[in-house]
């Protein structure tokens, strides 16, 4: 399954985190007959979800991953490193537009035919794009599907700090809002990071069979106006959330200065 966590705040930085757990059906009409029926299943780890698709976007999938990634690496060969978060989500639309297109998935990516059809499924697949924009600040792109073949929205950070989530489960937004308390103003990077952290290991916790203790976390940080953001990737495979926490800080201190070149 998927945990996908994203955080934007004003023009400094967007921060994307994906666990590491897919769940692999026997039976590839799993979601077309709207749950498990007693299928055998493999958990299998190591399932990328985030990717960076440009100097200034980042893009996490979720639900059918032959379709994740299909369309990661699809962003990634066609988007132009200068391509900013309103460029990329034309390119995603088309590129949804060339999915539906195809008759025979397998002649693009070896998979089943069947998998087109979570396009038209309401939560068999979803993503959601991050970064900044050429005119300056942050945002967030999310799509999900839908009868109608999926929808986006398209939210711009107005000098607040926005966010988003995918979950194995549609009722842990309160978890997020209560970790994502915005009293007292937008928090420095290093707050979020911790609260992201804290919030990947809660959920993990709570639904270890569907999402990895493991997580990868993507930053794009704008260290001073005008500047181009930097990147960071840190991988996290501490089993508390004390011990990741101080991991995801030791990381990101040694290479935010990076940011700064």
């Amino acid at each position: 399954m998927t945990l996908v966590l994203q955080a934007n705040c004003g023009d400094e930085y967007a921060i994307l985190t994906g666990d590491l757990m897919g769940r692999k059906y026997s039976n590839p009409d799993y979601f077309e007959r709207g749950g498990d029926k007693g299928d055998p299943v493999e958990i299998v780890l190591g399932i990328q979800k985030v990717a960076r698709v440009s100097n200034l976007v980042l893009a996490g999938t979720a639900g059918c991953h032959d379709l994740g990634t299909w369309l990661r690496k699809d962003l990634q060969a066609q988007a132009g490193s200068g391509d900013d978060l309103a460029s990329c989500m034309v390119l995603a639309g088309r590129i949804i537009e060339s999915m539906k297109s195809k008759k025979h998935a397998r002649e693009v990516f070896g998979m089943e035919p069947l998998y087109l059809n979570h396009l038209y499924n309401p939560y068999c697949f979803g993503f959601v794009l991050t970064g900044f924009y050429k005119g300056g600040g942050t945002g967030q792109v999310v799509f999900h599907s839908s009868p109608e073949g999926g929808s986006f929205k398209e939210v711009r950070s107005k000098g607040n700090r926005s966010y988003y989530m995918f979950t194995p489960a549609n009722n842990y937004k309160q978890e997020m809002d209560a970790f994502f308390d915005l009293k007292g103003g937008p928090p420095v990077i290093t707050s979020t990071l911790a609260q992201m952290t804290v919030l990947h290991h809660t959920l993990s916790g709570m639904l270890p069979e569907h999402i990895s203790g493991q997580m990868e976390i993507l930053i794009l940080e704008r260290k001073k106006r005008g500047m181009k953001p930097g990147f960071i990737k840190i991988d996290v495979d501490q089993p508390t959330i004390e011990g990741a926490i101080k991991n995801i800080g030791l990381v990101y201190a040694s290479k935010s200065l990076l940011c700064l070149n």
